[in-house]
Protein backbone atom coordinates (compact mmCIF):
# COMPACT_ATOMS: atom_id res chain seq x y z
CA UNK A 1 0.00 0.00 0.00
CA UNK A 2 1.19 3.62 -1.03
CA UNK A 3 1.49 6.15 1.76
CA UNK A 4 -1.04 8.71 1.77
CA UNK A 5 -0.18 12.43 0.22
CA UNK A 6 -3.04 13.63 1.94
CA UNK A 7 -3.31 14.95 5.64
CA UNK A 8 -6.85 15.09 6.80
CA UNK A 9 -7.95 18.29 8.44
CA UNK A 10 -11.35 17.95 9.38
CA UNK A 11 -12.80 14.30 9.16
CA UNK A 12 -16.95 16.13 9.37
CA UNK A 13 -16.29 18.06 5.91
CA UNK A 14 -13.39 15.59 4.24
CA UNK A 15 -11.00 18.63 4.32
CA UNK A 16 -7.93 17.47 3.83
CA UNK A 17 -4.18 18.57 2.80
CA UNK A 18 -1.16 18.00 0.65
CA UNK A 19 1.41 17.16 2.47
CA UNK A 20 3.87 18.53 -0.28
CA UNK A 21 2.77 21.54 -1.16
CA UNK A 22 0.20 22.35 1.14
CA UNK A 23 -2.53 22.63 -1.36
CA UNK A 24 -6.36 21.77 0.14
CA UNK A 25 -9.34 20.12 -1.05
CA UNK A 26 -12.64 19.15 0.25
CA UNK A 27 -13.05 15.19 -0.66
CA UNK A 28 -16.38 13.49 -0.82
CA UNK A 29 -17.77 11.42 1.82
CA UNK A 30 -18.96 8.26 1.08
CA UNK A 31 -22.96 7.73 2.55
CA UNK A 32 -21.45 4.73 4.60
CA UNK A 33 -18.39 6.38 5.61
CA UNK A 34 -15.43 6.50 4.21
CA UNK A 35 -13.86 8.58 1.08
CA UNK A 36 -14.31 8.13 -2.78
CA UNK A 37 -11.13 6.83 -4.49
CA UNK A 38 -8.64 9.54 -5.50
CA UNK A 39 -9.46 11.26 -2.33
CA UNK A 40 -6.43 11.01 -0.84
CA UNK A 41 -4.21 12.32 -4.04
CA UNK A 42 -3.28 15.31 -4.53
CA UNK A 43 -4.63 17.96 -6.90
CA UNK A 44 -1.79 18.62 -8.36
CA UNK A 45 -0.23 15.64 -8.73
CA UNK A 46 2.35 15.77 -5.49
CA UNK A 47 4.05 12.34 -4.63
CA UNK A 48 5.74 12.22 -0.90
CA UNK A 49 8.66 11.44 -2.59
CA UNK A 50 9.27 15.27 -3.25
CA UNK A 51 10.14 15.67 0.08
CA UNK A 52 13.26 16.12 1.03
CA UNK A 53 14.33 15.31 4.78
CA UNK A 54 15.15 17.43 6.94
CA UNK A 55 18.26 16.49 8.89
CA UNK A 56 17.87 18.45 12.13
CA UNK A 57 21.62 17.78 14.39
CA UNK A 58 19.66 19.47 17.71
CA UNK A 59 16.75 16.47 17.36
CA UNK A 60 19.70 14.03 16.86
CA UNK A 61 22.13 15.10 20.17
CA UNK A 62 18.58 14.88 22.18
CA UNK A 63 17.85 11.62 20.83
CA UNK A 64 21.49 10.28 21.86
CA UNK A 65 21.09 11.93 25.36
CA UNK A 66 17.57 10.36 26.44
CA UNK A 67 18.66 7.19 25.38
CA UNK A 68 22.40 7.56 26.71
CA UNK A 69 20.15 8.14 30.25
CA UNK A 70 17.74 5.16 29.86
CA UNK A 71 20.36 2.77 28.82
CA UNK A 72 22.34 3.55 32.25
CA UNK A 73 19.38 3.99 34.21
CA UNK A 74 18.37 0.08 32.96
CA UNK A 75 21.92 -0.66 33.09
CA UNK A 76 21.44 0.06 37.46
CA UNK A 77 18.27 -2.15 37.53
CA UNK A 78 16.05 0.74 37.29
CA UNK A 79 12.49 1.61 35.22
CA UNK A 80 12.38 4.19 32.76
Amino acid sequence: MTKKVMKLIDPYTGLMECKVCGQRHLSSIKPGGGYYRGSWQCTNGCRLEEIEPVLDEEFFERSREYFKKAFEMIKRGNRI
